[in-house]
């Protein structure tokens, strides 16, 4: 559907994602890779990166910052979106081990980025 991180990096912080549903593109320092279901990046300190969703439909991703380097912080800043049914059914059905192309047990519900633009009514 379109939506994209803007071009951001961190001092200290390693970042890592964990994509889950989708498919797109990650930039790190001017290099582009593509990413979907199953895949893993990790972007090391200071490394300039963005992650643009390329597909037909929503990019979703386990998104890990360490240390927290405020990123907590600026999700809660954000501009709140209701999840609807699709969050719900992606969230419901994250499994860790899915992140690795398997069917595992669930474990509950884990932090989930979704890359989507927030239409208007």
């Amino acid at each position: 559907e379109g939506g994209k991180t803007p071009p951001n990096q961190h001092q200290l912080a390693i970042e890592m994602f964990f994509i889950i549903l989708g498919i797109g593109v990650a930039v790190c320092d001017g290099k582009e890779i593509p990413i979907q279901a199953g895949d893993s990046l990790l972007v090391p300190p200071t490394g300039i990166h963005a992650i643009r969703n390329t597909g037909p439909g929503r990019l979703y991703a386990l998104c890990i910052m360490i240390p927290n380097e405020n990123f907590a912080e600026l999700i809660r800043s954000g501009i709140p979106v209701p999840l609807d049914e699709e969050d719900l059914r992606v969230l419901r059905g994250a499994r860790p081990t899915a992140l690795l192309g398997t069917q595992g047990d669930p474990v509950g519900i884990p932090l989930v980025f979704a890359q989507r633009q927030q239409t208007a009514d």
